[in-house]
């Protein structure tokens, strides 16, 4: 298992520091689900190929994508 980052970051530099750009995949799972997209979007800017899990908590199925969409593989609930 690769590093464990309990923190946010938008910081490419970190990111990268911390091997992003050579992970298999990461997961962002803050209570806030913006949050959870902003760090997304910050890890594709990194790792375009990287495999993007996103804690959702207030997503609702939608017909036409949106920003979760875009910047995660896949979504997840806790409801």
């Amino acid at each position: 298992m690769g590093p464990l980052w309990e923190d946010a970051t938008l910081d490419r530099f970190v990111l990268r520091k911390l091997g992003l750009d050579a992970a298999q995949a990461m997961a962002a799972v803050a209570p806030d689900d913006l949050d959870n997209i902003a760090v997304a979007v910050a890890a594709r800017a990194v790792a375009p190929d990287l495999r993007v899990v996103i804690r959702a908590a207030t997503m609702r199925p939608s017909p036409r994508p949106g920003p979760c969409a875009a910047s995660a593989s896949s979504t997840t609930s806790p409801a």
